[in-house]
């Protein structure tokens, strides 16, 4: 009887083990998930001419009327992550359409 007894329980916690990580990592994956670059765009995982144009439309709004703020206030302020405005920043910078000065963290960007 205590054998028996013993193997339900073991089962029993096997069972619970096994819902609580499936839960865990729905958990992760719906948290993460959005954040994944196929959500921005074509099946690839690259955004589109448009959705960057968007994205860089943004900034330079955002940095007339707020000139000289760092990567991390623009990413506040538009409430994105660092990794979907590195290209668009560049790509900016790269246009002559933004200056920066500063380095790493101290960088501050303005419209020219």
């Amino acid at each position: 009887m205590m054998k028996n007894l013993e193997i339900l329980v073991k089962r029993f916690v096997a069972d619970v083990e096994h819902v609580l990580r499936q839960q865990t990592m729905m958990a992760v994956q719906a948290s993460v998930g959005r954040r994944n670059a196929k959500e921005f765009g074509a099946p690839n995982g690259k955004r589109s001419v448009g959705e960057l144009d968007s994205v860089k439309q943004k900034i330079v709004a955002f940095l007339k009327k707020t000139p000289g703020q760092s990567s991390e206030e623009i990413q506040r302020a538009l409430h994105r992550d660092g990794a979907e405005l590195t290209l668009p920043i560049k790509q900016l910078v790269d246009a002559k359409l933004l200056r920066h000065e500063g380095v790493a963290r101290g960088r501050r960007y303005w419209v020219r």
